[in-house]
């Protein structure tokens, strides 16, 4: 008996979550940073720098919505060292992040098809809340 009461006390609590996903999204994050704020660019030419990521930024007009910061860019390296050609860029805030997503998804850097999604904890897995297993 206490063991369903327990599973009914979750399940209550995982209902009542999403009623204010803005709250999730800040006791979700890792230390407080704005890790939902955050988009994936995926396609980048292996010779892109941060620097091309910020002038394909500009071309669409939303340079400046990009986070404040030393590491605003970060280009990802598979566990070689070789570019991956994906980045991770610090947007604002979730509102910023969702227009970069409209704005640059399916846009051609070179001759590279971009794809955007959103980068952060709680999106990475597709699926739905992470359990702690069992």
């Amino acid at each position: 008996a206490a063991a369903a009461e327990g599973a009914g006390m979750a399940a209550t609590a995982a209902g009542a979550a999403p009623t204010n996903p803005g709250q999730q999204a800040a006791l979700g994050g890792s230390g407080g940073t704005p890790t939902v704020a955050a988009i994936r660019l995926r396609g980048l030419p292996f010779s892109a720098t941060e620097q091309d990521v910020l002038a394909f930024f500009a071309q669409h007009d939303i340079v400046d919505r990009i986070a404040e910061g030393p590491k605003a860019v970060n280009l990802l390296l598979r566990p070689n060292g070789r570019p991956s050609g994906q980045a991770v860029v610090q947007m604002r805030d979730r509102g910023d992040a969702e227009l970069a997503q409209r704005v640059l998804g399916g846009q051609w850097m070179g001759s590279r098809y971009i794809e955007v999604f959103p980068h952060g904890e709680e999106l990475e897995g597709g699926g739905g809340p992470k359990t702690d297993g069992g």
